[in-house]
C-alpha cells in the first residue's frame, strides 16, 4: 500500500538536541484503505501529530484504468527549464549584488545551500506586476534531490520533506508588505499533502513546485502548492497554514531558547 494523504499539525517547536519518540496507532486496516495516526514527542510533550491514509494504487493496466475517473490540471506553460535558471549559489550572489542581503548573510546562506539534500532553482514569479493582487501571483521553482536515490521506498518521504521547504514563505514573495525584513515571526501551523502518482514519483529528477497564497488575515496565511514531474504529470497537491506576524516587539524565544511556535 502507498500513502495518498497526510494531514499534519506542528504543535510545539522541536529541539534537535533531544530524541524524538514516535507513537503510532493503527486506526484501521481495510482492504483498500488503511489509516495510521502518529504522535511525535519530546520530553513527554507532543510536538507534532499526523494522520496518514494509505491505499492500494491502481496498477495502470488498460482494463483497470477504464474503470476509473481521470482528470488533472496540466503542466504550466512558459516555465524556463532548470538548466536556464540560476543555481542556488548564483541566486545568493545576485541578491548580494543587489544589496538585498549583506556578505555575512550571503555566506551563511551559501553554507546552508551547499548542505541542503535538495537542489533548488528559482523559475520566477508568474503575474508579478506592480499592481497585481497577491492572490494572483504564482511562485515557481525547480527542485531535485542531490545524487540518486537507490531506495525506491524513500521517494515519497523525500517528497513530503521537500514540500515543506520554504512553503509558507510563499507569502513573503507574493505580498509586498511581507517583504524587506518586515516579518517578525513566521511558522507553519499545519501541513496537508495529497499524493497523486505514488508509483511514478521520483525525487532524484527535476520537479516543478508552484505555490500561491489565496488568503491572509488574522495573523495567519494560507498557501497552496502543486508539484509536477514534467514527464509524469501532477505528483502532489499541498496546503499549509502558517502564523505570520509583522515586527512589533512580540517576537520571542521559548523556554528552551528556540523559536516558539506561537
Amino acid at each position: 500500500m502507498k500513502i495518498h494523504s497526510m494531514h499534519c499539525y506542528f504543535i510545539l517547536a522541536g529541539n534537535a538536541a533531544v530524541p524524538i519518540v514516535y507513537y503510532v496507532e493503527n486506526v484501521r486496516s481495510g482492504r483498500s484503505y488503511s489509516t495510521r495516526s502518529v504522535q511525535a514527542k519530546q520530553k513527554g510533550q507532543t510536538i507534532f501529530t499526523a494522520t496518514c491514509s494509505f491505499t492500494r494504487p491502481v496498477s495502470g493496466d488498460t482494463d483497470e484504468l477504464k474503470r476509473t475517473i481521470q482528470h488533472s490540471i496540466k503542466f504550466p506553460k512558459d516555465v524556463p527549464a532548470p538548466e536556464d535558471c540560476l543555481t542556488g549559489a548564483q541566486t545568493i550572489d545576485k541578491w548580494l549584488s543587489e544589496g538585498r542581503i549583506d556578505a555575512e548573510v550571503a555566506q551563511l546562506m551559501k553554507e546552508r545551500e551547499a548542505n541542503d539534500p535538495f537542489e533548488f532553482r528559482r523559475a520566477g514569479i508568474a503575474n508579478d506586476t506592480p499592481d497585481a493582487d497577491p492572490t494572483h501571483k504564482l511562485q515557481r521553482q525547480w527542485v531535485r534531490a542531490r545524487g540518486g536515490i537507490s531506495d525506491e521506498g524513500a521517494h515519497l518521504p523525500a517528497l513530503a520533506c521537500l514540500s515543506d521547504n520554504s512553503f509558507i514563505n510563499t507569502v513573503n514573495t507574493v505580498n509586498p508588505r511581507a517583504r524587506y525584513g518586515r516579518i517578525g515571526m513566521i511558522v507553519s501551523l499545519d501541513h496537508t499533502i495529497y499524493f497523486h502518482n505514488a508509483l511514478n514519483t521520483r525525487v532524484d529528477r527535476w520537479l516543478l513546485m508552484e505555490s500561491d497564497s489565496p488568503w491572509a488575515a488574522d495573523e495567519r496565511a494560507l498557501v497552496t502548492q502543486r508539484i509536477w514531474d514534467p514527464e509524469v504529470g501532477l505528483l502532489a497537491t499541498c496546503y499549509q497554514e502558517g502564523l505570520m506576524r509583522l515586527k512589533d516587539g512580540r517576537e520571542g524565544k521559548s523556554e528552551n531558547n528556540i523559536a516558539s511556535k506561537l
